[in-house]
């Protein structure tokens, strides 16, 4: 699990938000993408324990979500399979279409794609993770949550004595080529990522 018992952290590991390189660093086991809920009942002494998780701009981690979904090798897919997750799910789509086309083939089938919940039921138009908000793994315990962005994870994993290896980044072309409608349309499907990023800068 992603769970360091000598430092008594918990980490949150959120598709698209530099996970994969704490993971590693950490040097435990990568239970996956899994929400608070799935760790509360793994550690008897659950408060004693630092919990953190990674925010990102919805927006940001949409076209980092894309173009990764495009590349034809990363750290965990490929299209001649020699990575351990196969070939990218989305990779002939996003091939196929470009980002604001890609914007309207969410909007269109919102209501099959459970992006606010774990739930893999219905015909998903994207099947990556990445697509998901970011609020449906921080379903229980918000406020014990210690919340960093993209900006300031590294100094406080090197605060904590944790030297953090890159793993997992996105290459590729980047500017997407996001246009301004889309952008609006993506801050409307992802409010309620904007709205926990904006409650935590208040808290």
């Amino acid at each position: 699990m992603a769970i360091d018992h000598d430092r008594k952290l918990v980490f949150i590991h959120i598709p698209k938000n530099a996970g994969t390189s704490i993971v590693n660093s950490l040097n435990v086991h990568n239970p996956g993408h899994q929400p608070v809920s799935y760790y509360v009942n793994k550690i008897d002494d659950w408060s004693d324990y630092s919990k953190v998780c990674i925010l990102r701009d919805p927006v940001d981690r949409f076209i980092s979500s894309y173009r990764f979904a495009r590349m034809d090798k990363s750290y965990w897919h490929s299209i001649d399979g020699s990575s351990p997750g196969g070939k990218h799910p989305d990779y002939d789509l996003c091939k196929q279409y470009n980002i604001n086309e890609v914007v309207d083939i969410l909007s269109k089938n919102i209501s099959t794609m459970h992006i606010h919940s774990h739930s893999f039921r219905g015909k998903r138009s994207l099947m990556h993770l990445g697509f998901k908000t970011q609020a449906c793994w921080l379903d229980m315990h918000r406020d014990e949550l210690t919340y960093l962005t993209m900006d300031n994870f590294v100094d406080y994993f090197t605060n904590i004595g944790i030297k953090l290896k890159r793993t997992n980044t996105t290459t590729g072309t980047q500017d997407a080529g996001l246009d301004g409608k889309s952008e609006v349309i993506l801050r409307e499907i992802y409010n309620v990522d904007y709205k926990l990023i904006y409650e935590n800068e208040n808290r």
